[in-house]
């Protein structure tokens, strides 16, 4: 069942409209031949019309959201003995003209249901292009993406060029491995966001489950990154009806979003509820799939409200609730097999890989793993499913701010949601790491500023260092500078004409940084006392001399006359570049 069905709906009133008009005319029991061609030029324009509106229906393009604005449709509702399985990732990719690559473990059982998505970004809605998708053997064909001209059945795009395609791939599922591949090609963007699977399968050792699967492609947006949209889309809602609360023994939402900003606020809401904090679509990949417990916030006509927040724009484009009736089967049993970490560096996202494994006899849905440095959970990611005796690999990150040695820890379920034989075996042995500190301090030169004219021939040079490591020396043309908390500063003496003030900072693991300003020093020969550069005329000199003071305050000199403006230049650019290869190493 795919999307033809919304565009038969949406053309249903006119066909409506034709059956009547062939009735009337077969229904004339007295007419001349004038009314036969009248009867047959009305038939003909109202054919012509008909199949204009019937090809308009089928558009499948819409800036607000397509085939709705404001909701997510339901596509699929039932009852089955065995398990839903959502599952996907792993976030915006790889780039045009490369595959794209999502494999799927999916258990033993007869397949009742099974649809997959492909999300794509397409740079701008004007942009066009194609895609290519094949699921384990079978090909699908080509198809041609045209944003805001798109007429597929099969595509759902809106907004800037968000693509949400739909494949049914119920006769090209098979127990085990199943693998998808996408590829994009044209003038648009073509990375893609996700490949996301969901099905439904039967076995007669699963729990007996409800489940209501909803798609589609709103989207939620201010006015733009410059205001000229002219028009807001808030939010949008999914509704479940007839949800039997009585036998209900658990509950999991599991809902999916493209283009989601980590750092905008946005909100998720079950019933009135609010889900996972004040920043629901929050991943770097601009792909979220998260799964919630809603057990207790069940109704017997529930609903889930996406609210766009301060998002530019966000994408909700599934929602699937699973609601378990009578007795859970509590057979599933998670460990962390394997973690495996890599040299660790401060202020970086470090990609640690997990592996967990189920060693129960049933599938283990909807939960997360957690990443704990120091007993501090520090990362949390998303696991759809794991049937029995399989396992799934989740990456989490650690931005560690301090070097050092630390402790790291994974916990499979650290919210508890999965009904499990051992409730005791989700944390792996902890494990001993040391961090690295590569990252060298972050200098900023407040006073005096680039090209200003000093009249006096000594300066305050002054800023702010950005650094967690204490153990920090800075030198301002090998002066020591003085340090107090994040403020520096040094006096430098400066000689008539262009001077370059050189700022260098090492910390304790040896990183070294350095930054540089430029003065013109105009003075008189009289003595000055030193100053802040606060307050001095400010101007541009192309014309003086340059000199770089050193720590024994002796004048180097290094002066370049405004004759030998050739080689001037050539002794700047050398400086420059050895400047850059240092800030690069």
């Amino acid at each position: 069942m795919l999307k033809t069905q919304i565009n038969t709906r949406k053309c249903s009133l006119h066909l409506h409209l034709l059956e009547i008009f062939f009735y009337k005319i077969y229904t004339v029991k007295k007419i001349n031949h004038l009314t036969i061609i009248q009867h047959i030029s009305l038939f003909t324009i109202t054919v012509v019309v008909l199949l204009f509106f019937i090809h308009t229906a089928t558009s499948d393009y819409g800036f607000d959201g397509i085939p709705y604005t404001d909701h997510l449709e339901q596509v699929e509702h039932g009852s089955v003995r065995g398990g839903v399985i959502v599952d996907g990732g792993h976030g915006l990719g790889v780039a045009r003209g490369r595959p794209y690559e999502q494999v799927f473990s999916v258990p033993d059982g007869n397949i009742t249901f099974s649809r997959l998505y492909v999300g794509v970004w397409g740079g701008t809605k004007e942009k066009t292009g194609t895609l290519q998708t094949t699921f384990n053997d079978h090909e699908f064909k080509t198809l041609d993406l045209k944003g805001e001209k798109d007429t597929n059945p099969e595509v759902y795009c809106s907004g800037n060029g968000v693509y949400w395609i739909v494949y049914d791939t119920i006769d090209y599922m098979q127990s085990g491995t199943n693998k998808a591949v996408a590829r994009t090609s044209g003038e648009i963007d073509g990375r893609v966001y996700c490949i996301t699977l969901v099905t439904v399968y039967e076995d007669d050792n699963g729990n007996d489950i409800d489940y209501w699967i909803n798609d589609g492609n709103p989207n939620l947006h201010g006015l733009g990154y410059s205001g000229d949209i002219g028009s807001i889309n808030d939010e949008a809602y999914v509704k479940f009806s007839g949800i039997n609360v009585n036998e209900a023994s658990a509950a999991r939402l599991t809902v999916a979003y493209l283009c989601g900003t980590k750092g905008l606020n946005d909100y998720l809401y079950f019933n009135e509820n609010k889900l996972n904090g004040d920043d629901v679509a929050a991943s770097r990949d601009y792909f979220d799939l998260l799964t919630f417990d809603v057990s207790g916030y069940l109704e017997k006509s529930s609903e889930t409200l996406f609210e766009r927040g301060d998002e530019d724009y966000v994408h909700p484009v599934l929602a699937v609730l699973t609601v378990y009736t009578g007795e859970l089967k509590e057979e599933s049993d998670l460990v962390v097999r394997q973690v495996t970490i890599p040299e660790l560096y401060t202020n970086e996202d470090n990609i640690i890989t997990v592996n967990i494994e189920n060693i129960g006899t049933s599938s283990a849905f909807g939960f997360s793993a957690a990443l704990y440095c120091d007993e501090k959970m520090v990362s949390k990611g998303e696991i759809s499913t794991i049937v029995e005796e399989q396992n799934r690999s989740v990456n989490l990150t650690c931005k560690p701010e301090y070097s050092g040695y630390h402790v790291l820890r994974v916990m499979a379920d650290y919210t508890d949601l999965v009904p499990e034989r051992r409730e005791t075996n989700n944390n792996n042995t902890p494990l001993g790491v040391n961090i690295i500190d590569h990252t060298p301090p972050n200098i900023t030169i407040s006073s005096p500023s680039y090209d200003q004219v000093i009249t006096s021939d000594v300066v305050i040079v002054e800023g702010d260092i950005e650094e967690t490591d204490n153990n920090i020396t800075m030198f301002v043309n090998g002066i020591e500078a003085v340090l107090s908390g994040k403020k520096w500063s040094a006096q430098v003496e400066l000689e008539q004409g262009m001077n370059w003030i050189i700022v260098d900072a090492k910390d304790g693991a040896n990183n070294i940084a350095t930054e540089f300003v430029i003065v013109s020093c105009e003075y008189d020969g009289t003595l000055h006392n030193a100053s802040s550069s606060d307050g001095l005329e400010i101007e541009t000199n192309n014309n003086s001399d340059i000199h770089i003071n050193s720590s024994d305050n002796s004048s180097t000199n290094s002066s370049i006359n405004s004759s030998s403006f050739i080689g001037a230049r050539s002794l700047i650019g050398l400086i420059l570049i050895i400047y850059l290869i240092r800030r690069q190493t």
